[in-house]
């Protein structure tokens, strides 16, 4: 059961954090697109 436990939480942090990189490319990107049209 621990063992399951373990598990589950790393996987659960792991989400977080991949989800969070994602998301913080995401906007840096667009934030670049944005300075492009603008200039």
């Amino acid at each position: 059961m621990m063992v399951c436990a373990v598990v589950i939480a790393i996987s659960a942090v792991m989400g977080v954090i991949i989800s969070y990189k994602v998301e913080s490319v995401l906007q840096s990107q667009a934030t670049e697109l944005l300075q492009k049209r603008l200039s």
